[in-house]
C-alpha cells in the first residue's frame, strides 16, 4: 500500500496495479493513500509525464482543433502523454510546437518560464537558465519574471552528488515496472543509500530510493527512465 502523506509541495502520483491505473496530485497538507502494489510520486509535471509513459495509452486521444481544453488534464498524442499547460481552444498545431500550451516529457528537466500560466507551491520553472521554485501560487505575469518578485519565486540550490566517477556495481536490470527494477543481485550488497545518484546502461540517470519493502532485489528509482533486461547498474561515488 502507497501513503503520500501531507507534502509541502504539490506532488504527482501514479498508483499502479494489476487491473487499474489510478494517476492524481496530492496537494500540499493532504494525504493520499492507495492499495496499489506500485506508488510512484513526482515533484513536477515534467517527470510525472515521465511517469506516465508505461501507461500512456489508458488516457484519451487528443481531441481535434475547436475543443476547449483544461489546464492540467493529460491526453495521449501519438504514443506519448502531454498535459495541458493553460486551458485553451485546441488549434490545429501539434503539442511539441507550442510550449505555452502543452507539457511533454523532456530528458532535460526543464519546463521554461512563461507568462499567463497559473502556478501553485512547489512549482519549478528555468528563466534565463536559472531553476526557481514557486513559494506563493500565482499567475504569471510579463513584468513578474521569478528574478524580480523574490516574494513568489526562490533560486533552487543545485545539490552535489558527493562522489567523483560512475561505479559498476556488478548487477544488471532484469525487469521493470514503472519506477520499480529486478536487478541480478542483492541491492544490500551493492552499496546504495537513499538519494545516491545511479546510472542504467550508458545514459539512463536517475536516483535510488529504497529496496521495495519485502524484497532484496527489487529497487525503486526516482525518476522514471525506461530501462531493458541486461543493462548494467552503476553508482555515483
Amino acid at each position: 500500500m502507497g501513503t503520500l502523506s501531507k507534502p509541502d509541495r504539490a506532488t504527482y502520483f501514479v498508483a499502479h496495479g494489476p487491473n487499474a491505473t489510478h494517476t492524481g496530485i496530492t496537494e500540499p497538507n493532504q494525504v493520499t493513500v492507495t492499495g496499489q502494489p506500485s506508488f510512484e510520486t513526482a515533484a513536477d509535471e515534467n517527470e510525472y509525464l515521465g511517469l506516465l509513459a508505461p501507461v500512456a495509452t489508458a488516457f484519451p486521444p487528443l481531441p481535434a482543433a475547436g475543443t476547449p481544453l483544461t489546464q492540467g488534464d493529460i491526453y495521449l498524442w501519438g504514443a506519448i502523454a502531454v498535459m495541458v499547460r493553460q486551458s485553451h481552444i485546441r488549434t490545429e498545431h501539434d503539442p511539441d510546437t507550442v510550449p505555452a500550451l502543452f507539457i511533454i516529457h523532456r530528458l532535460d528537466d526543464s519546463i521554461d518560464w512563461i507568462a499567463d500560466e497559473q502556478v501553485n507551491l512547489g512549482t519549478r520553472r528555468t528563466f534565463n537558465g536559472v531553476l526557481y521554485q514557486v513559494i506563493q501560487p500565482h499567475v504569471t505575469q510579463s513584468d513578474w519574471t521569478p528574478p524580480t518578485v523574490p516574494a513568489l519565486w526562490k533560486v533552487v540550490e543545485e545539490q552535489g552528488g558527493g562522489g567523483t566517477t560512475w561505479v559498476d556495481t556488478g548487477a544488471t536490470i532484469t525487469s521493470q515496472t514503472g519506477q520499480l527494477f529486478y536487478v541480478s543481485l542483492p541491492i544490500a550488497g551493492l552499496g546504495l543509500t537513499a538519494g545516491q545518484a545511479i546510472r542504467i546502461g550508458q545514459t539512463l540517470e536517475t536516483t535510488f530510493v529504497q529496496v521495495w519493502p519485502g524484497t532484496t532485489t527489487l529497487m525503486q528509482i526516482n525518476p522514471y527512465v525506461a530501462a531493458t533486461a541486461g543493462m548494467k547498474v552503476f553508482k555515483w561515488a
